[in-house]
């Protein structure tokens, strides 16, 4: 799922409905309400295109509620009652100019989305 040959895409069998850059952002499983002391691990669920070779550097931002949940890596910890706002992030990286190597450019794009998570 990581790189093209693992999604199955051959790039030499193009179709008409194959994206060459994702066409939405990347997308997180649901959590449902966490009560204090719960632990849960963030799911991410990536875009595939033929022009994204990997990704990596997943992490979570707190962006508001840092006394609400902690974070690290993809694990967030519930501490207190009340609603968090946060981000999660990954890197795709990209191949932006074909060629052959070494003159392929690639570049590291972030994708991200944004949501809440409650502890009771």
């Amino acid at each position: 799922m990581n790189n093209i040959r693992q999604s199955g895409i051959s790039p030499k069998k193009l179709v008409g409905c194959d994206y060459a850059y994702p066409q939405r952002g990347i997308r997180v499983e649901r959590i449902g309400a966490l009560s204090v002391g719960d632990t849960t691990e963030i799911k991410i669920n990536y875009p595939s295109a033929l022009r994204i070779f990997g990704w990596g550097d997943e992490n979570i931002e707190i962006l508001d509620g840092e006394d609400v949940i902690a974070v690290s890596d993809l694990t967030i910890v519930a501490l207190v009652p009340g609603t968090a706002q946060i981000r999660v992030n990954a890197t795709a990286t990209v191949l932006v100019s074909e060629g052959t190597d070494p003159h392929r450019v690639y570049e590291e794009w972030i994708y991200y989305v944004e949501l809440y998570v409650t502890v009771r």
